[in-house]
This record gives C-alpha cells, structure tokens and sequence, in this order.
C-alpha cells in the first residue's frame, strides 16, 4: 500500500483501525445499501455479498476467532434480512421470479 497506508490504516499494541473515509469497506457499503428502501440498491447489497466474513482465515488467535464467529453470525442475520425484504419488494412489485432467484 505504501504512503497510502499511513493514512488509511492505523495500528496500535493490539489494535487495528482503519480510516473509512480513506477506502471502500464492502461491509460498510453492504450495511448502507442494505438501509435502503430500493431494490436496486438492496439487489446491489445482495451482490455484495459473497459468503462469510474473511472466509479461509482459518484460526488466528483465540480472541480474534470469537470476535469473527460474532461478526459472521450478525452479517449473515443481516444477510438473511435483506434477502427476506428483497423478496418481499419483489412480489409486491410483481416479479415474483424475481423473489425465488
């Protein structure tokens, strides 16, 4: 990353913080869409979604993993929200198809 990383990322003894007005997190954009009332930005936050949250990380720490299995579990119930209200969108709308693909 370079000079890049000095102003996005910033990490401490046993933290690590990132600037979020300096990159584009998915999760946070995926939140943002997920808000929306439109399907077209619900469908956007549906292609966002591409599985768990650092899927193959395997085990890091003990700490770390419990931290990770949270997140995996709150983005999946969130996940599983939206997909349940794009539906709902879809068939009030008429696009039934739309709500079983």
């Amino acid at each position: 990353l370079g000079p890049f990383a000095e102003t996005a990322i910033k990490a401490g003894a046993d933290t690590i913080e990132i600037a979020t007005d300096a990159v584009l997190i998915d999760i946070a954009r995926f939140d943002a869409l997920a808000r929306s009332a439109s399907i077209a930005d619900l469908s956007d936050a549906r292609a966002l979604y591409q599985g768990e949250l650092f899927e193959g990380a395997g085990t890091i720490e003990p700490e770390f993993d419990r931290w990770l299995s949270g997140e995996r579990a709150a983005l999946r119930a969130r996940h599983l929200a939206l997909l349940d209200r794009l539906s709902g969108l879809f068939l009030a709308t008429g696009r039934s198809d739309e709500a079983i693909a």
